[in-house]
């Protein structure tokens, strides 16, 4: 019996360039692409960080060479136009002089209970400008009296008076008068017997502290206030008996709490 060849299968058609399956789902549409998000400035590199920070620095250091310039520039003409001015007024400090001091009322009074004194103190103080091209003006002055203490007590306060303020002219000088009270002021027993006894013999020493402010007048214009304390008698104070005596003692200026000007 003959064998047949086997049958030759049919050839695949190929699909043209294009095509598309009707019964196909439609495809998806294509994603956008994915863009990258800019690192913070912590995880740049570090050639980005002295990049930029190489175009700011010559501008800061010329404008701090540039301030330092005017900075000198702006001390020298301070310094320059102070020396001026004080060549020209060359200003001085008022003096201050003790000139009087009187006690209409001086009673220690002893009682059962202690001692206690009451006085009445009336000071002069000549105050004196010396000063050719500038007027002073002065606040309103604080005055207080004391008894310096020895050994055996402590200081003794015979009151205090206020000055109202007042100007003082160019070559001028005044005598100002301050009284100061005091009433019923506890003393020790000790205390009290020295003071009645320094009193009667005129070797009671008293001193008297001034506190106050000043400024400079010149041609309509006012400087800023400066304090002053002044100091009359010294640190152990004068006799009554030195002042009756015609004594007139410097008194001492302190600036600013820690210059102290004869």
């Amino acid at each position: 019996m003959e064998e047949r060849p086997p049958p030759r299968a049919k050839p695949v058609l190929q699909k043209p360039p294009g095509y598309r399956d009707p019964a196909a789902p439609a495809p998806a549409p294509p994603r956008p692409p994915v863009r990258k998000q800019p690192l913070p400035p912590s995880f740049r590199g570090i050639n980005a960080k002295h990049g930029r920070h190489r175009s700011r620095r010559p501008c800061f250091c010329w404008f701090c060479c540039w301030l330092f310039i005017l900075l000198v520039v702006l001390f020298f003409a301070i310094a320059i136009a102070g020396g001026l001015s004080y060549l020209w007024f060359q200003p001085k400090l008022p003096s201050f002089h003790f000139e009087s001091i009187q006690n209409p009322k001086f009673n220690v009074t002893a009682k059962p209970d202690g001692s206690f004194l009451d006085a009445t103190t009336v000071v002069r103080i000549q105050i004196a400008n010396p000063n050719r091209k500038i007027s002073v003006t002065f606040s309103p002055t604080e005055a207080s009296v004391t008894v310096p203490g020895d050994g055996d007590s402590g200081d003794s306060s015979l009151g205090s008076g206020t000055f109202p303020a007042f100007d003082l002219g160019k070559k001028n000088s005044t005598v100002i008068r301050l009284e100061a009270r005091v009433q019923g002021a506890a003393v020790d027993e000790v205390q009290g017997k020295r003071l009645s006894s320094q009193f009667r013999s005129k070797s009671l020493r008293v001193m008297v502290e001034l506190q106050t402010r000043l400024r400079i007048l010149h041609g309509g214009k006012k400087s800023g206030t400066v304090p002053v304390k002044v100091l009359c008698g010294g640190d152990g104070g004068l006799t009554l008996k030195q002042l009756e005596g015609g004594a007139s003692p410097k008194c001492t200026i302190n600036l600013f709490k820690w210059i102290n000007l004869p």
